[in-house]
């Protein structure tokens, strides 16, 4: 099973590290089975909300139990940088930060979406170290702020302003120059830390 604070916790994902690709889910009292491995030594990711956390169980085993931490918490406001003023509709989350030597480096966002008129918002479950905290809205660039985030606490008072977007406008052909319909466009940031935006 896996649990958090002694409760079996719905919906984590259990997935081998490496070798054999096996994954499943955690039922809704915290049990899962992972059939078909080879008897041994094995590494298994549990994954849930943001917290990600590596074990080592020897198969064949059973009625293992993996307590997943709570994790931190970070909250604050959404506005545009220009006039200060909170955003409504907005789009916040997370991504693992991995600094190295040549700038930092992280996973892709993993955003949801807010309806709050002051701008607020929380993100809970946040694994611990060193954290992208990103926002978005519509007719806004991304915006981020760097974060360290400590077990049970919560980072509090974080603002991301937004600033107003540019738009790109073109069209896709082939050679000949009929028009390609369907195709995905994708624009990426000359720049560490820029946004990628796809279009469809």
């Amino acid at each position: 099973r896996v649990i958090r604070n002694g409760t079996g916790l719905e919906g984590a994902l259990v997935q081998m590290r490496e070798g054999e690709n096996r994954s499943v889910r955690t039922r809704d009292d915290g049990s899962f089975t992972l059939t078909g491995l080879t008897a041994g030594e094995h590494e298994v990711v549990i994954f849930r909300d943001g917290i990600r956390k590596l074990v080592g169980i020897t198969a064949p085993a059973r009625d293992v139990v993996f307590d997943l931490p709570a994790g931190g918490s970070v909250s604050g406001r959404v506005v545009d940088k220009a006039t200060g003023q909170a955003l409504g509709t907005f789009r916040a989350g997370h991504a693992i930060n991995r600094s190295g030597p040549h700038g930092s480096m992280g996973s892709s966002p993993n955003l949801k979406p807010f309806e709050n008129s002051d701008g607020s918002f929380t993100l809970e479950h946040l694994s611990e170290g060193v954290v992208d905290i990103v926002a978005d809205a519509p007719g806004y660039a991304q915006a981020k702020v760097v974060v360290m985030v400590e077990e049970g606490k919560t980072v509090e008072g974080i603002t991301l302003a937004l600033e107003r977007g540019l738009r790109l406008v073109g069209r896709v052909t082939t050679p000949e120059g009929a028009p390609l319909p369907d195709v995905r466009v994708q624009a990426i940031s000359s720049g560490r830390g820029g946004s990628t935006r796809y279009i469809h």
